[in-house]
């Protein structure tokens, strides 16, 4: 029968993991009196840490990525996505033009005059146009600045989203 090798703990932190042999024993000090031992195999030890890893690799794979990348969304959770898009129409607000965004929503130009009338949002014409008591509508992000281009006389709205009414 070989002999058994018995390592101390001391050798053991400063061992590769790599060159441990589960089956050594090593002398675990059980007591306070003078070198009171107890022989315990390695692989016992290393057996909870091993479950301790294999436990944290599952759950670290389990992880969504930063940017979603490894993740394929549930329906309940594309449905959500979609009704955070949606205005919250029972959040609507009079306003004025100009009229800067507070948040994502849906704004709304109602002619009350015969003139045509276009949206800009930023300067920049959307191409939506209404008059003669016609409505124009136009999805806007937090900080834009929607003024209205012609002489038509209009009502005004804001809806903020649902997901930023919510946020």
């Amino acid at each position: 029968m070989a002999q058994q090798k018995y390592i101390t703990v001391n050798d053991l932190l400063e061992t590769r993991a790599e060159d441990l042999n589960e089956n050594a024993e090593i002398m675990i000090n059980n007591g306070t009196g003078p070198m009171k031992a107890t022989k315990v195999k390695l692989s016992t030890i290393l057996g909870g840490v091993k479950g301790d890893i294999a436990a944290l690799q599952t759950a670290v794979q389990n992880k969504a990525e930063k940017d979603l990348s490894n993740v394929t969304p549930g329906q309940a959770f594309i449905n959500k996505s979609i009704g955070w898009c949606v205005p919250d129409y029972s959040a609507g607000v009079a306003v004025n033009c100009p009229y800067t965004a507070p948040k994502p929503g849906l704004f709304v130009a109602t002619a009350t005059g015969t003139e045509i009338d276009a949206v800009i949002v930023n300067g920049e014409n959307t191409g939506i146009q209404f008059n003669a008591g016609n409505s124009a509508s136009v999805i806007v992000s937090a900080g834009d600045v929607i003024t209205v281009n012609g002489t038509t006389a209009a009502t005004y709205k804001f809806f903020p989203l649902k997901g930023a009414t919510n946020a």
